[in-house]
């Protein structure tokens, strides 16, 4: 999926329980930004694996805010309980991925890769569960995105964790993994079914009318190939609408001829929703772009094959940070994918 259009950013405020909304969706957005292949600039023809760690890091910190949040505004004992076994599930993982990152012989370093795959991917379709099912757009609200917000970081997250593991011990495969493409498509399949029925033409008709800078975004979060096809949608909505003669001085005659104008009226409704639903739509947004940015990323392995160089030095891994520095001072916009 090519990224275009303008970037998602909203200026958040501390509401009456603490919490803040809506969020910062532009760091997100530029931290997808660097899920690629590099090209290296000595060699056109070959391609650098990036330094996930860094990234890694990153993601955590956001994902340990979330959980301090969470257990601080969870009123329900039911969801504390659910919210700690996450949380403690995680730690796990993260502590192993730690674990098999600082052993330095390359022998001893792949079992320890094994039990991170491993634990990655029973947290993994424990958070498929966790993602929220179909929820109505009137429903949206701050904590539903902070739910699905942080659900969707811990599941790319350990996505992170396998397409790290397994460009540790044997990355010329890990384009051909099968499973890593089925995990992402599953975690689109969740997005989607938020958009799916009335909130499908409900976002378009908001976005259309009423946020008309962001309806790039909403089509192509909907699976649209361009903009073209997006008016069509719109088009044959209203078109299905039901017309009614507008009555006039001229209505009786058009019994009678053919030559008469008549006149016909669709009543079309469009929403305009709050910050707080708009912000649900901008975490479905980048959870489903960094699921994008992860496919491109192991189609991109694939193609080039062993054009990629695995190879993790101090120099990639300050590559990457200096990318991330650069990111937060707004220095960058979000990188274009390696072709």
């Amino acid at each position: 999926m090519k990224r275009e259009g303008s970037h998602l950013l909203f200026v958040g405020t501390r509401h009456s329980n603490g919490k803040f909304g809506p969020h910062i969706n532009l760091d997100d957005e530029r931290i997808s930004g660097l899920i690629r292949l590099y090209q290296g600039k000595e060699d056109q023809d070959r391609y650098r694996f990036p330094d996930l760690s860094p990234l890694i890091h990153v993601i955590h910190n956001q994902l340990e805010a979330g959980f301090q949040n969470q257990q601080r505004y969870l009123n329900q004992q039911i969801n504390q309980e659910k919210n700690r076994e996450l949380a403690e599930k995680y730690e796990i993982l993260f502590d192993q991925w730690n674990t098999a990152s600082s052993i330095e012989n390359e022998e001893k370093k792949i079992p320890h890769w094994k039990d991170v795959i491993s634990l990655a991917r029973e947290v993994l379709i424990r958070l498929r569960e966790e993602m929220p099912d179909h929820v109505p757009v009137k429903e949206w609200n701050f904590q539903l995105a902070e739910k699905t917000e942080q659900t969707g970081r811990m599941y790319t997250e350990a996505l992170l964790f396998i397409i790290y593991g397994r460009a540790a011990y044997e990355g010329s495969t890990l384009g051909r993994d099968p499973t890593l493409r089925k995990y992402c498509s599953q975690l689109k399949e969740k997005v989607k079914t938020q958009l799916a029925g009335e909130n499908r033409v409900n976002l378009m008709l908001c976005a259309a009318f009423h946020r008309q800078k962001d309806y790039s975004i909403v089509w192509r979060l909907l699976g649209m190939q361009n903009q073209d096809e997006a008016n069509a949608s719109l088009l044959d909505h209203i078109r299905e609408l039901q017309a009614t003669c507008v009555e006039d001085n001229n209505s009786y005659y058009r019994h009678y001829s053919s030559h008469v104008q008549d006149t016909y009226r669709r009543n079309l409704e469009t929403p305009h929703y709050t910050d707080a639903q708009w912000d649900m739509l901008c975490v479905l947004w980048n959870i489903y772009d960094r699921v994008c940015r992860l496919e491109d990323l192991l189609e991109g392995l694939e193609k080039h094959g062993q054009k990629v160089d695995f190879t993790q030095t101090p120099e990639t891994h300050e590559v990457m940070k200096q990318l991330l520095d650069q990111l937060h001072t707004q220095e960058i916009s979000v990188l274009p994918h390696a072709e």
